[in-house]
């Protein structure tokens, strides 16, 4: 091997690459964290950006259906444009949250109405199983359960978690407005 300038700086290259990536991969958590920082900071520029790419196609349609480019509305007509992007927009939305907000609504009483059932017959299968394994029936013996303070306990739990999905305010579904609304 011939040893010019070109081939000495591509070894250094290679070998400061090594460097940096064993400097890397032992500190891999740190640059993580950077990482999840860093996207943390860019993430409303990135969705500001997709939303304006998406935004601009049904903007630009509109805008080539208010008619040409000169005359009195000339300027007001981009701005008419977005805003009536956006009224479409918040239209769709609003029609697929009204289609499909009562449906997610349904599935989560349904489930919460269904966990008493599911808890009976856990208990009955259990109770069964006690009845093969003589072992677990010994395990039991020693343990105290009081069932009915355990599904009394799970049903409280599952009521409070259906009214904190569905609360307004602090709930999964309030946190989902908001988010929308901040995004918006």
């Amino acid at each position: 091997m011939e040893w010019n300038k070109q081939s000495i700086r591509g070894l250094l290259m290679v070998v400061c690459a090594g460097v940096v990536l064993f400097c890397a991969l032992t500190r891999l958590g740190l640059i993580l964290g950077v990482l999840g920082w860093l996207v943390g900071i860019l993430a409303p520029l990135l969705v500001g950006g997709a939303l304006a790419f998406v935004l601009n196609v049904p903007m630009r349609a509109i805008e080539r259906g208010m008619g040409s480019a000169k005359g009195r509305g000339a300027k007001l007509r981009r701005p008419a444009a977005l805003v009536l992007t956006l009224i479409a927009v918040f239209a769709v939305l609003s029609l697929a949250a009204l289609v499909i907000g009562p449906g997610v609504r349904s599935a989560v009483m349904t489930i919460a109405d269904q966990i008493p059932a599911a808890l009976e017959r856990t208990q009955a299968a259990l109770l069964e199983l006690e009845a093969y394994l003589p072992q677990l029936e010994a395990l039991l013996a020693e343990v105290d359960v009081d069932w009915n303070a355990l599904s009394a306990k799970a049903m409280t739990l599952m009521k409070n978690w259906g009214s904190g999905l569905l609360s307004s305010g602090s709930g999964l579904v309030g946190s989902v407005v908001s988010g929308v609304t901040t995004f918006v």
